[in-house]
């Protein structure tokens, strides 16, 4: 086991996090059906269906109700079309409606009398009450749609790729070593390396420390043998007691250690480390054609006598493991046969077309927004080592980019742009007074991937008034973005750092696409870094940052064995404006954990403590709000209890979760209750015709007012004729099947082409539900009847497979659990 210090890509997003943190953000997982009382009549949403989600921000869908009002003896049951402005928190996976007009309003089997008295308490309940949904239902709805698109200028050129099958290290410097002084000491460390690495001028040699043992190297340039160190120069023990050396100071003095020496792999670029246990060994996956490597931590196949490696969303194939290793354009087909449960199902993820590739783009494309003021003043001082700005134009643009600062500053026009937190600022100057903009030049969103500034080119403004800029940024500013129809982490161009030396050097790094161990985890849409055999910092290590002008620093360690492990990291990033200290230790009966996350003046801190099966969590936040929560885990049953409170207001709630489903309960301080009801994904579905649908055994049955009656086909029969839907979220059938289906496809008979859906009989050659191909006479109604229930099965998998996602992730919340990286069995 070890310890997962996501430290970079943490404090790049974590902005985002102190930002928008809410009483509702922090709360509670999200569950439908969801019950609403009022002194006029009692209502029941069922999960919403999404029908479009243009840019993320505008969705309309579908919804069947259940409404009470009057002296009704029972529930009148419907549908609702609405329309809403969305805004989503990648955070807590949910997406929030505003602004939510009702469309249209249809309860088909009642008097008109009581439809006009149901619509109009219907249309008041939904748009007085928010709604929220989990973000992976929303993305499951819309997979099947999504055309993806590639982030041209990317780089697939593999990194250095080192192989050993024994006790191994990965020494990553970026680039030569930049050694800063210790004051009263004639020691020196390395800034830019994961490591703790050390020079000795007295004796020309460099010290590394590995664990609690010391290795020493007898060499100006890296270029010797490490040996087993006797004694440390004595300037090891006037280190500053300080946190950023406590890790070290502990190591002092060595202590003996007579085991072989780890083989030692040094790289002046990102490089990454395969290791295997041993030789290679490979187990079948069956129906593939594919085996995995099954004692090594790195995703490795075999597949026709070719290894292939994915990492950072890439995959590379080699002959051998200590060979030259090339991009793979087209992965084989095979690949996407991987089943998703098998202990290497999550590189599915990497894997085009599959649905959780398709899952992983659409969620890298959603924009996190945020509304600025104009006068907004940023709370920053933009400096340039050695006092002097200097710009070097970026290749193939009329833009100039400030190379000696760890700002993102472009210069265009003689017109300066600050990127800071994903808000653009202009001046006069380069270094200020920043001001808030909604003109940013077209020139600075031509960037290269090529060049380190790319990043901002995915920071955008998307509304402005008098008042106010409507600023927002995808995943590219935090240095995930698609190609080959996946999401790739970084553009895989290396950027050599900036560094100056005066007494103390100046070092700022750039994102790096490899050399930590990046993956996609498809359960948080979040990409990790750390390997074990990459250093003792895990992920941690290109944050190793120095800049004596600020005091800035970044440090993290981790101890593990195999059955305890304990985390620290700590740093602050210029770019964002943010600082996190976590402090994380576990073993496998209890856990403990604190965070304190800080953007300027906003802060964020939380406490979690586990033992055995129940977990307390306590969150407080520089707004004033307050909370905890308790949830125990016993034989399957999830219960809790909550708390949040903000200023004089407080709301409780209550939850019970077992295999049958969720029941919860809110209460306000005024007595008003809401909550929901029966299983998670709810069992009503609207049909675009406006009917109410529900699914039993596998066949769907439409309200007739006193009974469900089955869905039948013109030819008679009760069902629908279709198969069990698979948990491939195809249903069983073929791409082509369901283009067919939809109207977007057209197949040709002869000379005719048959091209609407709404046409009358005619003879024509189609692909029916069961895959094969036949020739008959298809109605109108017939044709009308399969789109619908194509559409239902459609929600009906997204729905149970979007909510299993969701629920994963809350249950491993709420007991205090992790997440497992990509393909990587913990």
């Amino acid at each position: 086991m070890h310890v997962l210090i996501i430290f970079c890509t943490v404090l790049l997003s974590a902005s985002v996090l102190a930002q928008t943190q809410t009483p509702e953000s922090v709360s509670t997982a999200v569950r439908y059906p969801r019950e609403y009382s009022t002194p006029s009549g009692k209502l029941v949403i069922h999960a919403p269906q999404v029908e479009e989600w243009p840019d993320y921000d505008q969705m309309t869908g579908w919804a069947a109700v259940e409404a009470t009002v009057g002296g009704m003896s029972k529930p009148a049951l419907g549908t609702v079309r609405f329309e809403a402005e969305t805004v989503s928190d990648l955070d807590q996976r949910t997406v929030k409606f505003y602004n939510q007009k009702i469309t249209q309003v249809r309860f088909p089997q009642v008097s008109d009398e009581q439809s006009v008295e149901l619509e109009k308490f219907v249309r008041d309940a939904v748009t007085r009450t928010q709604q929220t949904m989990p973000l992976d239902v929303v993305l499951l709805y819309l997979a099947d749609d999504i055309i993806p698109t590639g982030t041209p200028g990317l780089s697939m050129r593999p990194p250095q790729i080192f192989y050993s099958t024994g006790d191994s290290r990965l020494l990553i410097l970026d680039g030569p070593p930049i050694l800063v002084p210790i004051d009263n000491t004639e020691l020196k460390f390395a800034a830019n390396t994961n490591w703790d690495l050390f020079y000795a001028e007295a004796g020309t040699s460099w010290y590394l420390l590995d664990g609690k043992r010391w290795l020493v190297m007898a060499s100006e340039n890296l270029d010797s043998e490490w040996r087993t160190v006797g004694d440390l120069p004595a300037d090891f023990s006037k280190l500053p007691d300080n946190q950023n050396w406590a890790d070290v100071r502990e190591a002092i003095p060595t202590s003996a250690d007579d085991s072989a020496l780890p083989v030692i792999f040094i790289s002046e670029a990102p490089a990454e480390l395969i290791l295997t246990n041993g030789e290679p060994e490979l187990e079948a996956i069956a129906d593939t054609g594919i085996s995995y490597v099954t004692n090594s931590a790195s995703d490795l196949f075999v597949y026709e006598d070719t290894y292939y490696y994915l990492v950072s969303g890439r995959w590379f194939m080699g002959g051998q493991l200590d060979g030259e290793w090339s991009a793979v354009g087209t992965l084989p087909e095979n690949f996407a046969n991987i089943p998703p449960d098998h202990p290497r199902g999550d590189v599915r993820v990497a894997v085009a077309g599959t649905d959780e590739a398709n899952l992983a783009v659409l969620e890298a494309s959603i924009p996190r927004k945020a509304d600025i003021e104009r006068g907004f003043v940023p709370d920053v001082d933009v400096q340039y080592s050695d006092d002097q700005p200097q710009f070097e134009q970026v290749p193939g643009t009329e833009v100039y980019r400030a190379v000696n600062s760890q700002y993102d500053v472009l210069q265009t026009d003689d017109h300066y742009y600050l990127c800071y937190n994903a808000v653009w600022y202009e001046s006069a100057q380069p270094t200020g007074p920043w001001a808030v903009t909604d003109q940013i030049p077209a020139e600075l969103f031509l960037i290269p991937p090529s060049s380190p500034a790319y990043h901002v080119t995915h920071v955008r403004v998307y509304d402005s008034d008098e008042d106010t800029v409507t600023t927002g940024y995808d995943s590219g500013y935090t240095n995930v973005y698609m190609s080959y129809g996946v999401a790739m982490y970084g553009t895989g161009w290396y950027y050599p750092p900036y560094y100056y030396y005066g007494y103390y050097p100046y070092y700022y790094w750039y994102p790096r696409s490899y050399g930590a161990g990046a993956w996609y985890n498809p359960a948080t849409g979040n990409y990790g870094r750390a390997q074990v055999a990459y250093g003792p910092y895990g992920g941690a290590g290109r944050a190793a940052v120095y800049n004596p002008a600020t005091g800035t620093y970044g440090r993290g360690r981790a101890v593990w064995d195999s059955d305890e492990i304990a985390g620290q990291a700590i740093g602050y990033n210029p770019r964002t404006g943010t600082g996190l200290y976590t402090n994380r230790y576990r073993t496998e009966d209890s856990a403990w954990g604190e965070s304190l996350i800080t953007h300027n003046d906003e802060w964020l801190y939380t406490q979690t403590e586990r033992q055995g099966n129940t977990a307390t969590t306590d969150f407080e936040t520089s707004r004033g709000t307050s909370g905890s929560a308790e949830r125990e885990y016993n034989d399957g049953q999830l219960t809790g209890s909550g708390e949040i409170n903000r200023g004089d207001q407080s709301i409780d709630s209550e939850m019970i979760r077992t295999e049958d489903g969720v029941a919860r309960k809110f209460t306000g301080e005024n007595g008003s209750t809401s909550g929901y009801v029966r299983n998670d994904a709810g069992d009503l579905y609207a049909g675009k015709d406006g009917e109410v649908y529900k699914r039993e055994d596998g066949d769907w049955y439409k309200y007739g007012g006193d009974d469900w009656d089955p869905v039948d086909r013109e030819t008679g029969g009760p069902g629908n004729n279709e198969r069990e839907p698979r948990s491939d979220g195809n249903f069983g059938l073929t791409q082509e099947d369901i283009q067919a289906s939809r109207g977007q496809i057209s197949e040709r008979q002869e000379t005719q082409t048959y091209r609407d859906l709404g046409g009358g009989d005619r003879s024509q050659k189609y692909r029916d539900l069961d895959g094969g191909t036949r020739t008959k006479d298809m109605s109108a109604r017939n044709r009308q009847a399969d789109m619908r229930t194509n559409q239902l099965n459609r929600d009906y998998q997204a729905r149970r497979n979007g909510y299993d996602r969701y629920n994963n992730i809350s249950n491993r919340r709420s007991r205090g659990g992790g997440y497992r990286g990509g393909g990587r069995p913990r």
